[in-house]
């Protein structure tokens, strides 16, 4: 029996119609019907009941043979993923995918530092929106992810960080004299995020939800250049994160920028270093974890011996 066999019976048994499944392989459905006996003469066993009906109705072996197919399936992918670690082992690599935002707060010289105590090791990472980064772990597109919270729970996560998420409001708008908002403040408010594709949306649509908070427009922006003008004029807020609102407010050093970035209480920003739970970490993968767990707790010190930002009469931070 061949992968084509097994492939092809778990299509029909999926798509109970001999057309339909035929149709999804692709395959004709002669074909099909010619691949389906020759299984079920090698198992000497009837899979379906009316083949050539509007429903194949699966016997009860049918039903069995879809469960060694799923394992089947499962089976190949975790030894594809298995073959991909010894060839990233063998090549001294790392292929990670990150989340877009969370190198800006791991820093820049994270993986530098890594191959420095390494020699030989390369490491290559593809940033991706939050939804994505997922989606190319449970794919096996890449090994270990720094992923955003909420974490899959198919997912063994490592949380390196959490702080609360800012929103940027107009400093001539009311809430601009507020130390912090959460979600019942924002009714009423034209509200600005970055897309589906980011766990920032999905949060505040449940978050709206729960709360029966009704935004009179909510707009999405792929550029935090565009929320930042967005949220200049009053009415309007947009979220963003405390390394970018940090890096916008450096271009005002000599004067008062024009919105103000305040706590938004009740919806952290949290990323983690995540890997499938049937993947077993290499050598080299554990200790990048370890690495970037150390380079985040030495981070948490630096920034708690920081004196806090007090934001002046004038509007200026000193």
């Amino acid at each position: 029996m061949n992968e084509n066999q097994i492939r092809y019976f778990k299509a029909l048994y999926e798509l109970p119609n001999i057309r339909a499944a035929a149709r999804s392989i692709p395959l004709s459905r002669q074909g099909l019907l010619k691949s389906l006996e020759s299984t079920e003469r090698e198992l000497n066993v009837r899979l379906f009941d009316d083949i050539k009906g509007a429903i194949c109705t699966p016997t009860a072996y049918g039903d069995a043979f879809y469960e060694y197919a799923c394992e089947h399936e499962e089976a190949f992918r975790k030894l594809e993923a298995r073959f991909r670690d010894i060839k990233a082992n063998a090549d001294l690599s790392l292929s990670l995918c990150s989340a877009i935002g969370v190198r800006g707060v791991l820093g820049i010289d994270l993986f530098k530092s890594f191959e420095a105590q390494h020699p030989g090791i390369t490491i290559h990472c593809d940033e991706q929106p939050d939804v994505h980064c997922d989606e190319s772990l449970f794919a096996g597109s890449c090994l270990l992810a720094f992923t955003v919270f909420p974490y899959e729970s198919d997912f063994e996560t490592t949380e390196l960080y959490s702080h609360d998420r800012l929103v940027w409001v107009s400093r001539n708008d009311p809430l601009a004299r507020e130390e912090s908002i959460g979600i019942e403040d924002l009714e009423g408010y034209q509200v600005g995020l970055v897309g589906p594709s980011f766990k920032n949306y999905t949060d505040f649509l449940r978050q709206c939800e729960e709360h029966d908070v009704k935004p009179t427009r909510i707009d999405t922006f792929s550029e935090m250049s565009l929320l930042y003008d967005y949220a200049c004029r009053p009415g309007r807020v947009s979220f963003t994160a405390r390394s970018v609102a940090d890096l916008f407010d450096g271009f005002f050093r000599n004067t008062t920028p024009p919105v103000k970035a305040i706590v938004f209480k009740g919806m952290p920003w949290r990323f983690g270093i995540s890997y499938s739970k049937d993947h077993s970490l290499s050598y080299l993968e554990y200790q990048f974890i370890q690495h970037c767990r150390n380079r985040m707790a030495a981070k948490a010190r630096t920034d708690r011996s920081k004196p806090p930002k007090i934001e002046c009469a004038d509007g200026e931070a000193r």
